[in-house]
């Protein structure tokens, strides 16, 4: 367990472990009282304007014509992400387009049950995709992105409903932090080959971060010294 924090995503120091921002989920103390005062329909929430890219910068143009009392800019802090979801129903959260991990905002506007449109990693749980939705990031249009809202907005307590399945999740299945959860995954996983095997369970499992297009990479760790652990010391590891 002390060598976690040896290793690159022990911590929270990159974009590696996907679940790592969801301990940052917020759920507000009376969230009845939240769902009684969403009064708005949509809010637009950007990075810091140092991170803008083409997209960014479009989204903020047709925001400032169509809604500039709605735009917010997303410091990472819990005010900012309350004053973006608490009063509407729906969101725009222009953040982690390329970003394969989770999205501290697009968690928080779930905490707030707020619908988020959001075109990033959301892969949390078998229910998410059911109550978030997305918009054209290609050629985006605000004017088209809020009619299609407003046919949302007609069914609304289906989202929210699954709303709060996910709210369930992350919250009882995700609410540890990072080093508890790898280190009671990696409990289980010596108990199941115990299990399977009827041999004590192992001393030491290996678990190695790789990308699916890293397949060269994973090739020279089998033939280095990925064969010593297995062929050497009997360790057992696997690519996740």
């Amino acid at each position: 367990h002390r060598l976690l924090g040896y290793v690159p995503f022990a911590g929270r120091r990159g974009k590696v472990h996907f679940l790592d921002n969801i301990s940052g989920i917020h759920f507000p103390d009376d969230l009845d009282a939240v769902m009684e005062g969403k009064s708005e329909l949509l809010s637009v929430l950007l990075p810091p304007s140092d991170n803008w890219g083409e997209l960014s910068r479009t989204i903020f143009a047709q925001a400032q014509a169509l809604i500039p009392d709605h735009i917010y800019i997303d410091d990472g802090t819990l005010d900012a992400h309350e004053a973006a979801f608490s009063r509407y129903r729906f969101a725009l959260i222009a953040d982690d387009m390329e970003n394969r991990s989770v999205s501290l905002p697009f968690v928080r506007s779930l905490g707030f049950h707020t619908i988020p449109l959001f075109n990033g990693f959301v892969e949390l749980g078998a229910m998410t995709f059911n109550g978030i939705a997305d918009f054209n990031s290609y050629a985006f249009d605000l004017t088209t992105t809020l009619d299609t809202i407003k046919d949302h907005n007609e069914q609304l307590g289906a989202l929210w409903h699954y709303h709060r399945i996910v709210q369930d999740q992350l919250q009882y299945r995700y609410n540890r932090p990072f080093e508890e959860r790898l280190f009671s995954q990696a409990c289980t996983l010596c108990r199941l080959q115990r299990s399977v095997s009827g041999l004590e369970p192992p001393l030491v499992y290996v678990g190695i971060y790789s990308a699916r297009a890293n397949f060269e990479k994973r090739q020279a760790i089998r033939a280095t010294w990925g064969r010593l652990l297995a062929e050497v010391y009997g360790l057992m590891y696997k690519f996740f």
